[in-house]
Parts: C-alpha cells; structure tokens; sequence
C-alpha cells in the first residue's frame, strides 16, 4: 500500500505549459512563466525568476514563484 505525501496530493508540479488552458487562463494566455517573468522583472529588475509552481488549492489555482537576485541586494 503507498501513501501520498501532501507535496504529491496538492497536485503541485513544475509548470510546463501541458495542463488544460482552460483552468488557467483565456486561451491565448498559456504563456504564463513568460508572462510572470515579465511582470517580476518590470517591478524588480535585479531579481530573476528561477522556477514556476504550480499548486491547487481550494480548487484555485496557486503559483509558487521562485526568484534569485544578486548577493549584494538586501531583503528588508
């Protein structure tokens, strides 16, 4: 018998872009990861975007989004 860990039942996974538009967005609109970057680096230039989740939560679609940015910035 296997148990599923809450990483695997959140339905969490990379985004790769080959789930079904119509629970994320308008078609049109499945460039999401392109879309997020930009709007990251519009507001902040110096962080870059490493990684887009994916997660569902109360049937909502979540993203987790992963940043980087120079060791020489401080976070406050």
């Amino acid at each position: 018998m296997s148990h599923a860990s809450p990483s695997t039942t959140d339905q969490q996974d990379s985004w790769s872009g080959d789930m079904d538009q119509d629970c994320i967005a308008p078609a049109g609109d499945s460039n999401i990861n392109g879309i997020v970057s930009d709007i990251i680096s519009a507001n902040f230039p110096q962080m870059s975007v490493e990684r887009i989740t994916r997660h569902m939560f109360q049937s909502k679609i979540v993203l987790q989004i992963e940043v980087s940015m120079p060791p020489d910035i401080p976070i406050r």
